[in-house]
C-alpha cells in the first residue's frame, strides 16, 4: 500500500500549480521541504494535532512543523490550492462525463458547535435549538467544490451567491449559469448576476406572491414564465 504522503505528492505533482499552498505569508517563497509541508497539513486534515504529527513521523521535529503550519497554511492558500485541483479536474476529457463546465451550484450546510447557544448570531431556529455554523460550498456543474467560505449560522445565502463567481473562477471555464436553492433567491442577486454577465437560476420559494420583472422586452418564453406562475 503506498502511503499518504506519497499520494498526495503525486496529486500536488499531477496539477499545473506547484507553487500553492507553499507561498510564504511575507517573503512569498515557497517552502524549503515540501516533505515536511505534506506532514502538517495531514496533521490538520486529520485532526491529529502537530504535536502527535512529530512524534509519529522522523522527518521533521514539533518546532519545523509549527512554523511550517504558521507560515504556508492560511485559508487563502487553501483556497489557491483547491482552486488548482478543480482546474486540472475540468482540462480532464472523462471529467465530461459528470456534466457541463460552464454551469455551478451553491447551498449552504449547518453545522451543530458546543455549546448553549446563548449568542444569538449563532443559533438559527430553521435548525433547532443548537448553536452552530454554516459551510457555504460552490460546487461546479462536474461535482468540483472549487470553493467553500464559512458564514454565520442565521446569514442570508444570498449575500455569498457571487463570491465564487467573481473571485473564484478558474483558469479552464467561465460558469456562466449558477443554480441555487431559495436560500439563495434574492432580487439583488438578480440584478448583479444581470450587471455581470452571469444567468442566476434559483428555485424561487412561493414563486406566485412574487413580482417578476425583466430587464429585456416580453417574449415568448417570458410569456410562458407567467403562465406557469398564475396556474
Amino acid at each position: 500500500m503506498p502511503r499518504i504522503g506519497g499520494i498526495t505528492q503525486a496529486g500536488r505533482g499531477g496539477t499545473d500549480c506547484p507553487r500553492c499552498p507553499r507561498i510564504h505569508l511575507r517573503t512569498g517563497e515557497t517552502a524549503a521541504d515540501s516533505r515536511i509541508l505534506m506532514a502538517s497539513l495531514l496533521a490538520e486534515g486529520l485532526n491529529l494535532g502537530l504535536t502527535r504529527m512529530a512524534e509519529a513521523c522522523s522527518i521533521a521535529s514539533l518546532g519545523q512543523l509549527a512554523w511550517t503550519s504558521d507560515w504556508h497554511i492560511r485559508d487563502e492558500t487553501y483556497a489557491t490550492a483547491l482552486k488548482c485541483l478543480v482546474d486540472q479536474q475540468e482540462r480532464e476529457p472523462f471529467a465530461a462525463t459528470f456534466g457541463r463546465s460552464d454551469v455551478s451550484s451553491s447551498d449552504g450546510q449547518f453545522f451543530q458547535a458546543a455549546g448553549f447557544g446563548r449568542d444569538a448570531g449563532r443559533l438559527n431556529a430553521h435548525y433547532g435549538l443548537r448553536s452552530g455554523f454554516k459551510v457555504y460550498t460552490h460546487l461546479s456543474g462536474r461535482y468540483g467544490p472549487y470553493f467553500t467560505k464559512l458564514i454565520a449560522a442565521t446569514a442570508s445565502e444570498a449575500l455569498h451567491v457571487l463570491d465564487a463567481l467573481v473571485y473564484q473562477q478558474d483558469d479552464v471555464t467561465i460558469r456562466r449559469r449558477r443554480h441555487t436553492d431559495g436560500g439563495g433567491d434574492s432580487d439583488h442577486v438578480f440584478a448583479l448576476c444581470a450587471l455581470l454577465g452571469f444567468q442566476f437560476a434559483p428555485r424561487i420559494p412561493d414563486l406566485r406572491r412574487r413580482r417578476i420583472y425583466s430587464f429585456a422586452k416580453p417574449t415568448s418564453r417570458i410569456g410562458r414564465f407567467f403562465e406557469i406562475q398564475t396556474q
